[in-house]
């Protein structure tokens, strides 16, 4: 009896010492897991601070440069507003000044022709009183011979006979009237030599280009429903004349040819420092290049004209493509000679002149296709000379027998005209006809390329804000309200390869290689305006751009089995990282971040099982890790590590078709993990929730085997009540700081649509100055510095060459900057929403396990 009450009280004394050993083992995880929180909390007040501190100066910082750039605009405006009335007194005093003289000219012509009329009423009366005495002479001589016939021999004396005949003599001239004669007709002869000198003058002077196409290329500019792009705000036509071998023609054929240069050729070509543009090849020449005022302050007229003498052959082909000598063409002249009447020779003569016009067409960049005028040179409009088996109508006939149909259809010519020339240059009216035809060719112009132009760096980001990151976010959003896991590696990657795979197609695509701009005439001769380089579509241009962007690819994600370990898991993503190319700078930076965000995944999931389930050294599962914010380092280390420069050191530009880019189409991989996501939104309870239930429940049962059986049960029955209590105060701490950080959040939209309203005000107040570019949710700390940076220090404009040629960059018009200043607003508005998300995403987390566990 007394050994079994011994045995009982040594029972229950065992029992005591264990439950208080117990208790003092939660009552130290308890004090550690409160000084982590604590320390957790003081590291995220100091960042908040920080982050207040640094808005705080820069708001301050941003209104002085606001008011300093306010009274500048003011300042510009005054000097623009003085200067367009200064203009405005002088057009008005020299239209009077040109007014009087125009009167003058008129009240001058009207006396000279109503001189000439009377000399003319003068000639014609003297020639009519000369008649009437030429015809009183005559009749007077008949009167009076045959009054003196006689009816029998005369009776007279001679020396009578003599009288009678001096008589009848010729009145004789005086000096005078002999000398005024002589200086009418004089005059006669230098007036029809002036007239000859002045229509012959007037016939070989240079055309005006710009009046004859200016308003027709302003025009069709005009019509465009976009607002004109920065190498859009002059007007560029380059046409190109494509004659004849004037060695096998014709004097008459060489004439018109020559008068046709001469028609198209106006001052004398500038010669730079590279080879001269006057004589680009042995059959290319440069008639002209220039520019004028187009009509509209700040927008210039800018005219090429280039001559191409006979036929091209491979060789010249080749250095016509490799030099640029046709790049920008906007028009084709083809002058076409007289045809053989022999019908053997014409089937030759239409083969050499189509292949001719095909050789010139295909000489140039495929795309835009080019309107095409034929001129008939001095064929006759006498049907007899014609060639044999004509129609009624030549124009038919000539696009007939130039394939016209065919080169329209294969995209080399948009619309064909035929003008017939006489062999009279002197003609008004052949004058005329090429007027007309130019006309033609300036209302069919085709416009310059639709290009978007943006660095490496800003299309890179744009794009991945765009298309990655707002979708990658908003899913992770529907996933994480609806207490499901985050989406598993392999569609994150899968999405974000996809995109920069079309990226590089776009940056890089075959279209742009086929594009026929700039005009490279104005760029070799260092024509100042923002023309692109002759090389921006190269091969080795789209290869080195294709290169760069598919160097931010990342690897494909290995398959790993959703039941491994925390360690395993850990290795995993170490292992991925570690297959990034960096250096072991980057490496070391990479590992640092992935263990800090492991770490906290691992600390906060063991808070969580112990504060809310009271079981201590729960372990994560893969379900558990973060995998977009993990992909989204791995996407910004790709970023920030790019090389955005060039081979010179400057920065990369990209000139890409934006119809191509809007294109995108997810991957299939993505749009079924999008899918799954939907379904899985409907499925109760929410599948993290049963996961962690499922860790909970493991670790009971490890617990279970050591204990005894009163003490599984107390356990037991504690860890029910436990899961039945409410949160814990450490959780329904983070549930306030949450709280707090939507409303600060709250308080930064309202700041930016202050920002909006002020924008809106430089818009009324009719000046805008460019701001920074927005700071994309890849860039780095270093990235919104050099923004900063920007900011306040315009960047110098690049010196030039003053040449003839050069002309200050357009003013942008109030609506184009409205126009620009929504695309920018829209972007701001559209990379706050993605910082939105993201700030969500990596603050939320205390927030939703409180809901949910």
């Amino acid at each position: 009896m007394a050994k079994g009450v011994v045995q009982e009280v040594v029972n229950v004394e065992r029992a005591r010492i264990l439950r208080e050993r117990l208790a003092a083992e939660r009552a130290e995880e308890l004090r550690h897991c409160q000084e982590r929180v604590t320390e957790v909390v003081c590291q995220e007040l100091v960042e908040e601070l920080l982050g207040e501190e640094a808005a705080s100066l820069a708001t301050a910082q941003a209104r002085e440069v606001h008011l300093q750039l306010k009274k500048e605009s003011v300042e510009r405006c005054t000097v623009d507003i003085t200067r367009a009335v200064q203009e405005e007194v002088v057009v008005e005093g020299v239209r009077d000044v040109c007014q009087e003289v125009v009167r003058a000219a008129e009240d001058l012509r009207d006396q000279h022709l109503a001189e000439l009329e009377q000399c003319v009423q003068l000639a014609r009366t003297t020639r009519l009183w000369r008649r009437w005495r030429t015809s009183y002479a005559t009749r007077k001589r008949l009167r009076r011979s045959m009054q003196e016939f006689p009816s029998a021999p005369t009776q007279r004396l001679p020396w009578q006979k003599i009288r009678a005949f001096f008589r009848r003599k010729r009145p004789e001239a005086s000096p005078m009237s002999l000398l005024k004669s002589w200086e009418v007709t004089s005059l006669a002869i230098d007036i029809r030599r002036l007239q000859a000198r002045v229509r012959r003058e007037r016939a070989w002077a240079p055309l005006d280009l710009p009046s004859i196409v200016g308003e027709q290329l302003t025009k069709t500019r005009a019509n465009r429903s976009k607002p004109a792009l920065r190498w859009q705000a002059n007007v560029y036509w380059k046409l190109v004349l494509s004659l004849p071998d004037l060695e096998d023609e014709t004097p008459a054929t060489a004439q018109l040819c020559k008068w046709l240069q001469t028609k198209l050729k106006k001052g004398s070509v500038p010669d730079t420092s590279g080879p001269s543009l006057s004589t680009d090849s042995h059959k290319l020449q440069t008639l002209s290049l220039y520019t004028t005022e187009a009509g509209e302050p700040g927008r210039k007229i800018c005219i090429c004209t280039k001559a191409v003498h006979g036929l091209l052959e491979e060789d010249d082909t080749d250095e016509v493509e490799s030099e640029h000598m046709l790049l920008g063409t906007s028009a084709v002249i083809l002058a076409l000679p007289p045809p053989p009447l022999d019908q053997d020779s014409l089937e030759t003569y239409w083969l050499e002149n189509q292949l001719r016009l095909v050789r010139l067409l295909q000489a140039k960049p495929l795309h835009p296709s080019l309107p095409l005028l034929v001129l008939p040179l001095g064929w006759g409009a006498d049907p007899g000379e014609q060639p044999l088996g004509w129609g009624t109508d030549p124009g038919d006939d000539v696009r007939e027998f130039l394939d016209v149909r065919g080169l329209t259809d294969g995209e080399l010519v948009s619309d064909c005209r035929v003008v017939d020339i006489s062999g009279d240059v002197e003609d008004e009216d052949t004058c005329r006809k090429l007027c007309e035809g130019l006309s033609w060719l300036g209302e069919r112009a085709p416009l310059p390329p639709s290009l978007e132009t943006d660095t490496l760096r800003d299309y890179v980001e744009n794009s991945l804000a765009g298309e990655f990151s707002s979708v990658v976010y908003q899913d992770a959003a529907q996933r994480r309200k609806a207490g499901l896991p985050h989406q598993t590696p392999g569609p994150i990657v899968c999405l974000y390869n996809s995109l920069v795979e079309h990226l590089a197609r776009v940056a890089s695509s075959n279209n742009l290689q086929a594009l026929s701009w700039p005009v490279a005439e104005f760029v070799t001769a260092g024509h100042r305006t923002d023309l692109l380089s002759l090389e921006w579509n190269s091969e080795a241009q789209l290869t080195l751009l294709q290169e760069r962007i598919l160097a931010l690819r990342l690897p494909p994600v290995p398959y790993m089995d959703a039941e491994e370990s925390w360690s395993s898991v850990c290795q995993y993503c170490a292992d991925y990282v570690m297959s990034l190319p960096a250096d072991s700078k980057e490496q070391t930076v990479l590992l640092t971040r992935l263990r800090w965000l492991l770490d906290r995944v691992q600390t906060e999931f063991e808070d969580t099982c112990y504060l809310d389930y009271d079981v201590p050294d729960c372990e994560p599962t893969a379900s558990h890790v973060p995998w977009t914010r993990l992909v989204e380092m791995c996407v910004s280390h790709m970023v920030q590590r790019l090389d955005w420069g060039g081979e010179d050191g400057s920065m990369l530009t990209v000139h890409y078709l934006p119809e191509e880019l809007s294109v995108f189409t997810q991957p299939t991989e993505w749009r079924v993990a999008v899918g799954n996501t939907s379904a899985q939104v409907l499925e109760q309870p929410h599948s993290l929730v049963v996961a962690t239930q499922q860790t909970v429940r493991k670790k009971h049962l490890e617990l279970s085997r050591v204990q005894t059986t009163d003490t599984e049960t107390a356990d037991r029955t504690d860890g029910k009540l436990k899961l039945e209590d409410k949160l814990s105060p450490a959780v329904s701490s983070l549930i306030r700081k949450a709280e707090e950080l939507r409303k600060k959040i709250a308080q930064e939209r309202v700041q930016t649509k202050s920002y909006e309203d002020q924008l809106q005000g430089y818009v009324a107040d009719g000046q805008y100055h460019h701001q920074p570019p927005g700071v994309s949710p890849f860039s780095s700390p270093e990235d919104m510095a050099g923004g900063m940076l920007h900011m306040r220090e315009p960047s110098p404009s690049p010196p030039g060459p003053d040449l003839n040629l050069t002309t200050r960059p357009r003013r942008l018009s109030l609506e184009e900057n409205l126009e620009e200043l929504r695309w920018r607003i829209e972007a701001g508005k559209r990379d706050f929403r993605l910082s939105e998300l993201r700030l969500n995403s990596l603050l939320d987390m205390g927030d939703f396990q409180a809901k949910h566990f």
